[in-house]
This record gives C-alpha cells, sequence and structure tokens, in this order.
C-alpha cells in the first residue's frame, strides 16, 4: 500500500483513524505511524525538572529514563529553562577516617 503516511490524528485535527482501520494498513505503515510521545518540553515543565535535579538529585540520565527520553534532551531544556548544571561525576565523599 502505497501513499502518505497517516498518523492516529491528521495534524489539522479533523481525521480520526480508529484503531482497527490503522491496523488494517498492514506493518510496514504501523510502525511509521505509530503515535509519538509529545516533545519532552511540554512533558516536563521547569518546576518539576528544577526539583527533580537539584532537590532530588537526580541525574540527566535518570530524568530522561523516567520521561522516555534521552539525557541531551534533558539538558537541552535545562539550558532553555536557564537551570545550572551541576559539575560532571560522582559526588565527593568524605573517605571514612579522613580529615
Amino acid at each position: 500500500m502505497t501513499g502518505p503516511s497517516l498518523s492516529w490524528h491528521h495534524h489539522q485535527g479533523a481525521d480520526l483513524l480508529s484503531r482497527a482501520s490503522f491496523e488494517s494498513l498492514g506493518a510496514d505503515h504501523i510502525t511509521s505511524a505509530m503515535p509519538r510521545a509529545a516533545p519532552l518540553e511540554y512533558r516536563l515543565d521547569k518546576a518539576t525538572l528544577e526539583k527533580l535535579y537539584n532537590e532530588q538529585g537526580l541525574s540527566t540520565i535518570q530524568i530522561a529514563e523516567r520521561y522516555g527520553s534521552y539525557s541531551s534532551n534533558v539538558i537541552v531544556l535545562m539550558e532553555k529553562y536557564g537551570i545550572s548544571r551541576r559539575p560532571r561525576g560522582r559526588k565527593k565523599t568524605a573517605r571514612p577516617g579522613a580529615t
């Protein structure tokens, strides 16, 4: 079957495609037309990102995993929101017996 790639909904919002109709197109169309997650910035607001990163101490990798994204997307979003990043690497802890 050839023609334009279909999605769950038409971008103008007018034409809806039922799941049965969608699946009847065949596997070659299903993978290319599966609905994608909304961009990270629509799913992760500034306040939540600050809380996860600064208050809970999660890494950009851990945050990305929670939202099904990549750490590079989290970093870009942090830059957009003006959130300062911690130095790279693990937190330094004092060795037992060190003064």
